[in-house]
């Protein structure tokens, strides 16, 4: 059995610079590989975007209940949307080349949380109920499991093997 840092090494450490099996840079330039990623960061970017909105919806009702609690909210979404943005980002910049754009989806995928935060509060003062919330999140998560069924690990497997 492989040991974390084992499948890290192998699969995780050159995201900037992809490397072939036999240490040529793969600059993705085929097409359907472009399309692939393209693809494949709309879903993701998309996803996390609807994802993002009851995170804002979560936290601005967690600071109307108790400031203590939406501050704690607040920093451990912000530490979970860090891989996010990664996932975001990532298949973006492969697919153009450009840093601008996959910050530029990035950014724009992240205001989706404040905003998720400003209809809340435009709609109820005091925040959503625990219920509507759990329901939000109930059918957001059924959603991202399966853009991650879907897509996501069957791209990473396809990008994966055929560097082996």
């Amino acid at each position: 059995s492989q040991t974390f840092s084992e499948i890290d090494s192998k699969y995780g450490s050159n995201l900037v610079e992809v490397q072939t099996s036999h240490g040529k840079k793969n600059d993705f330039g085929d097409g359907t590989t472009k399309r692939t990623l393209n693809r494949m960061n709309i879903l993701t970017a998309s996803a996390i975007e609807i994802h993002n909105l009851p995170e804002g919806v979560t936290t601005y009702t967690g600071a109307a209940k108790d400031t203590k609690l939406g501050i704690a909210l607040a920093i451990a979404i912000a530490l979970h949307n860090i891989p996010e943005g990664i996932a975001v980002a990532t298949p973006i910049y492969f697919a153009t080349g450009s840093k601008f754009k996959a910050l530029q989806r990035t950014f724009i995928s992240a205001l989706a949380e404040p905003f998720g935060g400003i209809i809340d509060w435009l709609i109820t003062s005091d925040g959503l109920n625990a219920n509507v919330n759990g329901i939000m999140f109930g059918l957001v998560a059924g959603m991202m499991v399966t853009i991650s069924i879907k897509e996501l690990i069957p791209t990473a497997h396809r990008f994966c093997l055929s560097r082996d």
